[in-house]
Formats: structure tokens, sequence, C-alpha cells
């Protein structure tokens, strides 16, 4: 797994065989605790991170940080993510980010569950707001994983409005789904 190369004067490591081996259920705790000691921003960015799921596109994070449909938002990502990225927290897969083992993104969502009651919930909410309301042309495409963060925060939805809107997005994203299989 961790081997000391002499020769190159450096450590080196197989993540594959790293992220393959089980992480003993106490470890969590110790990986939240390192999770909070981060800046206040790199913390956001795990949240948000843990409220995508184990993996997640780079582009589907980085519209949740923009305030238009382009790749701004991307970069701000990219920077939030620096340090965890950095530390091996994640790691990029292609076009893809993944937590580098499912503990760790169980510690990270779990960060939620400290804030508030609630706090996960709202903060589907939130990324599924940023998410529907940057997808621009990608909207079609991005629809499943927009409904599935609205819906899991739909106990704060209060206004009718967005309550239809919810309910022809689920519908719309329903359909694709028929169409699809």
């Amino acid at each position: 797994l961790l081997t000391y190369s002499a020769s190159l004067r450096r450590w080196d490591w197989n993540i594959d065989a790293i992220t393959e081996k089980s992480v003993p259920v106490n470890n969590v705790g110790l990986l939240i605790n390192k999770m909070k000691a981060y800046e206040p921003g790199v913390q956001f960015a795990l949240e948000v991170a843990s409220c995508l799921g184990t993996t997640f596109q780079s582009a589907t994070f980085g519209r949740v940080f923009s305030s238009t449909s382009t790749d701004a938002g991307e970069s701000i990502a990219g920077a939030c993510l620096g340090t965890v990225i950095a530390d091996g927290i994640i790691i990029k897969v292609g076009q893809s980010l993944k937590f580098a083992h499912d503990l760790i993104w169980q510690a990270a969502y779990n960060l939620l569950e400290l804030e508030s009651q609630g706090e996960k919930e709202l903060m589907h909410l939130q990324v599924g707001r940023q998410l529907l309301r940057n997808a621009g042309e990608e909207r079609d495409k991005m629809l499943s994983t927009i409904v599935d963060q609205l819906n899991r925060g739909v106990r704060f939805v209060v206004d009718d409005s967005e309550k239809r809107q919810l309910a022809e997005l689920n519908l719309h994203a329903g359909e694709a789904e028929i169409a699809a299989s």
C-alpha cells in the first residue's frame, strides 16, 4: 500500500489498493474531526460534495457554486476543493470527483448533522435550487440529479409555485426515466 523509494527519495502509494481497504468505523470520528479543522469554505465544499454522493461530476459541483450557467462556478469549486483533493479526501477520476472511500463520504455527510436538525435536507434543497438555476442547456441531462436534490429537501418548500414546479419536474424526470428504459 505504502512504500518508500530510496532512489526517488519519496513515498509512493497505490491509491486503488488503499481505497479498497476497509476503514474501521471508529475512524469516522477522526475523519470528522479532521474535516471540522478545515476552513469554513472548504467545509462547505465538502458538505456540498457529500450531498451529491460518493461520486459526482465536477461540472455539476461547479454549477452549485456558479451564479450563471458558465464555467465560472467550476473554477470557484476547484479552488474550494483544492485542499481536500491535495489531502486525498476526494480524488479525480476523469471528469468526475470521488470520495476516496465510502466512510470518508459518510464522515463529510455527517458534518451536516452536527450543525442542526434538518441541515442535510436544507442543504439538499439549496443544492437542487442552484443546479436548477444554473443548469442552462444541460437541464434535461441533469434533471434526475436536480429532482433528487430538491426532493430530499421538500419539507422546506413552502411556496405554492415552487411546489407546483417541483411536481412538474418530478413528472418530467419520471417520463424521461420511462423513455430511457
